[in-house]
């Protein structure tokens, strides 16, 4: 028998199943119970362990010493034990949720090589690449014998079509910082097209849907013969629909407008534009200017990933306390979604 844990860690939560894997049913491990942790960031975090085959047998606690992805994985291990008895030498497999795998078009074994990429991607993911290094490096501390693979959102859309994928950039440029539309939520764009194709008793390189998913983070995504033609989110996850923080699709000067000093609504004046101000400096004004440039960036980044979307909308990124506060889902369909440009194009 061989345990296979699948992690997914979100901004500020932590999902973990265990599941049970057989020689002679490899192909469908049998899950064993699952766990969730939220508010990992805003302590006491909120535990829950339940079994399968128990349905009302389930752990339910607040936990003061959570306070980081690593921690909560590490508390996840520790009831693991008590509660389910389970060796963690039977832990053989690791699988790790990993939002940006950027050239990575298919799940790696994480050495020191694919953890570093991982790490040099988290700029483009800042919600979820970090979180998912500091699980992968707690699962390798604790787990040494089992092997940590990462699967990628992004891989699910390897095939767009060269012209969905490309911005209209100095093409040198984009081709040597990998600049280019990735797409994400692929594990459960894959998970859906499985579904849908079992639901519907055809094979899934016959289908041609859009499918969405909406939560926290939202996207839509084109999938025709099985596979990703067109989707909203692009070289980040921050494009496409409005997520709980993240701004989605703006128009990229609002940026400018945002930051300017005028007391109208709009300017196009220059001066007026608000820099970060670095007084009284007489030696090396290159490097303060770089790190003026690098604190506006920050706060630009800042901005558009964790002060926008739901939260800037309703106050909240509850979707629960905004549909009574007459937020509607209409007001994404009919609103937001025509701004996500998701084009369908013959074959």
């Amino acid at each position: 028998m061989t345990l296979v844990l699948a992690v997914n860690a979100g901004s500020s939560s932590l999902k973990v199943s265990l599941f049970r894997r057989s020689a002679d049913n490899a192909a469908n491990p049998v899950l064993l119970l699952s766990s969730s942790i939220s508010s990992i960031f805003a302590p006491p975090a909120k535990f829950n362990f339940s079994f399968v085959a128990l349905q009302h047998r389930s752990l339910n606690e607040e936990v003061d010493s959570i306070h980081d992805h690593a921690s909560a994985f590490t508390h996840f291990l520790d009831r693991l034990k008590e509660e389910a008895s389970v060796n963690s030498a039977d832990i053989k497999h690791v699988a790790h949720r990993v939002v940006h795998g950027g050239d990575y078009t298919s799940p790696v074994m994480i050495f020191e090589e694919s953890y570093h990429h991982i790490e040099r991607l988290s700029d483009l993911a800042p919600l979820h690449n970090g979180s998912a290094l500091s699980v992968i490096k707690s699962a390798i501390r604790a787990l040494p014998h089992a092997k940590s693979i990462a699967f990628f959102d992004s891989a699910f859309h390897k095939d767009l079509p060269s012209h969905v994928a490309t911005y209209a950039i100095n093409q040198q440029v984009a081709q040597e910082r990998g600049l280019k539309k990735y797409g994400f939520h692929g594990l459960s764009y894959a998970f859906i097209l499985r579904a849908v194709a079992a639901h519907l008793n055809k094979a899934p390189d016959t289908l041609n849907i859009i499918a969405l998913h909406i939560g926290s983070g939202a996207s839509m995504c084109a999938i025709r013969n099985g596979r990703s033609i067109d989707t909203s989110m692009g070289l980040t996850p921050l494009s496409g629909l409005p997520g709980a923080t993240r701004a989605g699709d703006i128009d990229a000067s609002l940026i400018f407008h945002y930051t300017s000093r005028s007391p109208a609504r709009m300017s196009h004046d220059p001066s007026l534009s608000k820099q970060v101000q670095v007084t009284e400096v007489r030696c090396f004004p290159f490097f303060y200017k770089m790190e003026a440039q690098a604190l506006i960036v920050d706060r630009l980044r800042t901005f558009l990933n964790f002060k926008s979307g739901w939260k800037a909308l309703t106050g909240t990124t509850d979707l629960k306390r905004s549909r009574r506060r007459q937020i509607r889902v209409n007001f994404l369909i009919q609103c937001l979604a025509p701004q996500t440009r998701i084009r369908l194009h013959s074959a």
